[in-house]
């Protein structure tokens, strides 16, 4: 809800460049799932396709596995965390 108002006025005007200056391509995901319903809900979803493509917006989703990793430890390989993990969850109780 935060960014279709935020954003609503990229389909009103058609210019989509404040989402290319305030947004991380990693956060154009849930800015454009927004304005996608908005632009649904307002029958204007032509439009906000033409916009999209006309600014080459994408939806770019996050590798779930890269954020556990930077999370746990950047300097980690993927089968070294994995190892990590098994062992944290064998420490827990059932």
């Amino acid at each position: 809800m935060n960014f279709a108002k935020r954003f609503a006025a990229v389909l009103d005007t058609g210019d989509a460049s404040m989402i290319l200056d305030e947004i991380k391509p990693q956060s154009w995901h849930h800015v454009l799932s927004a304005l996608a319903n908005l632009a649904k809900y307002t029958g204007r979803y032509k439009e906000f396709n033409d916009i999209r493509r006309n600014y080459n917006l994408k939806w770019v989703k996050p590798d779930a596995s890269k954020n556990l990793e930077s999370v746990l430890n950047p300097s980690l390989d993927l089968d070294s965390m994995i190892g990590k993990v098994r062992k944290m969850i064998a420490v827990l109780p059932l």
